[in-house]
Parts: C-alpha cells; structure tokens; sequence
C-alpha cells in the first residue's frame, strides 16, 4: 500500500469518525406524501453557489493522486462520494453536475446511484427548493432530471415535482416535466401541458401518447383547444399511430377527416406511400378522397405529392407500364386521373423508356394520353429524333404540341455550339 492510499484512508476514517449525523429536510416525512407540503420559498442566498467543502474535495483529490487504479479507485471513490452525499447533498450535487462538474456525473451515477437516488428521496422538498433557487446554475436541468426521475419511480412522491413545476427554472422544468410525461396520469396531463416547453421538446412525444390513450377515438376533444404548432403535430403523430395506422388505405383516408387541416395533407401523403394494397389500393385510395369531398380542402402542390408518393411506392409492382396506366385509368375524378397521368409519365419516363412509349401509343386518344406524353416530355427520358416525331404525333390537343415542339426547338437551340449534331474530327 503506498502512502498516498494510507494518507487518504487516514483522512478519510478521521472525518466518517468525527462527522456529525445528517439531518433531515424539516417539514417532509418519506411516506407521508397523500398532501405534500408547498415548496419552500428561495432564499437569495442560494443563489450563490460556494465551492464544495474542501474535506470531501481533499479526499477525492488525494484519491485522483493516489495510484489507485480500476476496481480499487472506483470503491474508494464511491466510499467517500456516499458519505459526501450524506452529509452535505447540496455541495454533492453541485459537485456530481455543476458547471465544473465535466465527466463527473457519468462517475456518480455509475459507482452511488442508489445512494443518491436515496438521499434524494430523502430529502426531496429541500432539493426541489435548491433547483427552483437557480443554485445549480445552467446546470440546473440534470440535477432535474436525477431528482424528479427518483421520485416519479417512487411513486407518490411524483406530487412533489408536479407541484414544482411553476416554481422551476426553463431547463429543469424541461426535465422534470420529461421524467413525468412517460408514466402521466390522466388528471395530471391539463398541468403537464400548462407548464410544458413545446419547442424544447422534453416529454412532448410521451405527453401525446398519454393523451390519446386516455382519450380514446374521441379526435375532437383531443385536438380542440390546441394551438402550439409542435404539440399539435404530435398529438397528431399519436392519434395517427394508435388509430389509423392499421386501417387499409380507404378507412384510413375517411379517418383523415378527424384531422385538422395543417396535418391532413401530410396524412394523406403518408398513406398513398404504404407499400400494403398496390397500386390498386392507391387509386382506390384517391377516388374515396373524392368520394368524401377531401381534395378541395388541400393546398394546390399537395395533389401533386399524394400522387408522386403513391407511384412511387407502388410502380415498383408492375413489370409493363400499360398495366400501372389500366389502373390510374380507374381513378374518378378527371382532375386527378389527369394529374396521375402526367405524373406516371414523368416519374417512370427514365426508367421505362420505350415501353412506356410504346404504351402511350396504345391508349386513346384524348386528354389521358396528352397528360401521360406531358409528363413524358418534362421527365427524364431522353429522345431519339424519331421517337419524338412519334410522341409529337400522338398530341391530340393543338396548344399541348405547340408548346412542346416550341421546348425541343429551344431546347436545340441552347446546345448548339456545346454538343455537335456530328463528330468533326
């Protein structure tokens, strides 16, 4: 045993023999939680934070000199660290999580945290008037977060860190509030939300899972009254994941209607994109929209990426072009099927190629075939001379072939100069 070890054990005994018995926080009885006693008000001199009292401080500094190592330092860091706790809680937490504190947080928690999860119960009204004084500084959210998470999994003592939610500084607040959402009880989620950071974050997932499970189906009551753009989309989130995720596509379209508006079109999307019911569950999908009245209630670009989700997901699924145009052909409503086709035309033009000319060619004339050669034109697919003639040819509408005869002659005339039409050397 070097001296260092034999110094600091020396040290060490003096002070477990001489120190003094801890008192405990005056006005809380662990058990006697049914009505818990308001916090005590702040005193402006908690404020200050003085350095840790230098007998704990010394010992763990002759502890760090020692050559101490592995399994050994870390029993003698936790035999000091306990009694540390013990006797002074306040400078131990100031020293496990204050601004200094770096990696030594980590180091607690590993080698005392029954210990302090104790203490902390113990003495759960003194620290909850510590936090709200602000004595933890900018550190104040994960002392937070060891206190209130100790007493939400007690139980009972969780009243405590509810009804010091007003009294907490904006970080420990964000903390206590996300040890409390997780396991929240019905008549506890009106405060939760009252006290909540919505841009922060903290608990605002579990606090929208609590809502809806306690809610029930009833969508009304669970987004009524709510403004805060971040809450909302999660409440969202949560009614869509327990409610509407496992319906097919068309009860999941007529379950859109329960949904506010800023949502229900990222909703829509969502469901077009299911890779479940092929592409004839999605054009399924899209005439139940126009059944239910659901298209003119959403912004202009939104048609356009439920269609770019849905055939996107479920092209895939069709080994020839004709067969994914049969389907898109069944949609009911003409603004959309035209829309559908076009968008068919533009997203598979790089992939399917000729086929997908080829198919063009078999359907109809008329507005379908224009709207599938426009998406084919703007799209990907790069054209021979004579496959061009033979899309040009195919336009019914005049003003449609104008305007793509007047795109390739600008097209032409922007590479001239760039891409020879023949190799001069």
């Amino acid at each position: 045993m070097g001296w260092s070890l034999l110094l600091l054990l020396t040290h060490a005994a003096a002070f477990l023999v001489a120190r003094p018995k801890a008192s405990s926080s005056a006005g809380f009885v662990v058990g006697a939680m049914d009505q818990p006693a308001p916090l005590p008000a702040a005193k402006a001199g908690d404020r200050q934070r003085p350095k840790p009292p230098s007998v704990h401080a010394g010992l763990l500094a002759e502890l760090n000199a020692s050559d101490l190592k592995g399994e050994e330092y870390d029993k003698a860091f936790a035999a000091i660290f306990r009694e540390w706790i013990k006797r002074d809680l306040r400078g131990a937490l100031l020293f496990a999580f204050g601004p200094e504190s770096g990696q030594r947080s980590k180091q607690v928690g590993r080698e005392c945290e029954e210990a302090l999860k104790g203490e902390l119960l113990a003495q759960a009204m003194q620290v909850g008037q510590w936090i709200s004084s602000g004595y933890f500084g900018s550190r104040s959210g994960e002392v937070a977060g060891a206190w209130a998470k100790a007493l939400v999994e007690a139980g009972p003592q969780r009243e405590i860190v509810m009804e010091a939610l007003p009294h907490l500084p904006k970080p420990a607040r964000v903390e206590a509030i996300d040890e409390l959402c997780d396991t929240a009880k019905d008549h506890e989620l009106a405060e939760l939300r009252r006290w909540m950071v919505p841009e922060s974050q903290g608990g605002l997932e579990d606090y929208a899972k609590r809502v809806v499970r306690f809610s029930g189906d009833d969508a009304e009551n669970i987004f009524a009254g709510e403004d805060d753009p971040k809450v909302l989309e999660e409440l969202c989130k949560a009614y869509k994941q327990r409610h509407v995720d496992s319906l097919p596509a068309t009860e999941a379209v007529a379950a859109a209607l329960k949904f506010p508006e800023s949502y229900c079109g990222e909703l829509l999307k969502e469901i077009a994109g299911r890779e479940s019911g092929g592409m004839a569950g999605f054009t399924a999908m899209l005439s139940e929209m126009d059944r239910l009245g659901l298209w003119e209630g959403l912004p202009g670009e939104c048609e356009q990426e439920i269609l770019s989700s849905g055939i996107e997901a479920h092209y895939g699924s069709y080994s020839l072009p004709e067969e994914v145009l049969a389907q898109l052909g069944g949609i009911s409503r003409e603004s959309t099927r035209l829309a559908a086709f076009k968008e068919a035309g533009g997203r598979v033009a790089g992939r399917a190629g000729e086929a997908l000319v080829n198919a063009m060619e078999a359907l109809p004339q008329g507005k379908e075939r224009d709207a599938l050669i426009e998406g084919i034109w703007d799209g990907a697919m790069k054209f021979s001379d004579e496959t061009a003639a033979r899309v040009l040819a195919s336009v019914s509408d005049p003003g449609l072939r104008a305007r793509l005869q007047a795109s390739e002659a600008g097209e032409a005339e922007a590479n001239e100069g760039v891409f020879p039409l023949s190799p001069s050397d």
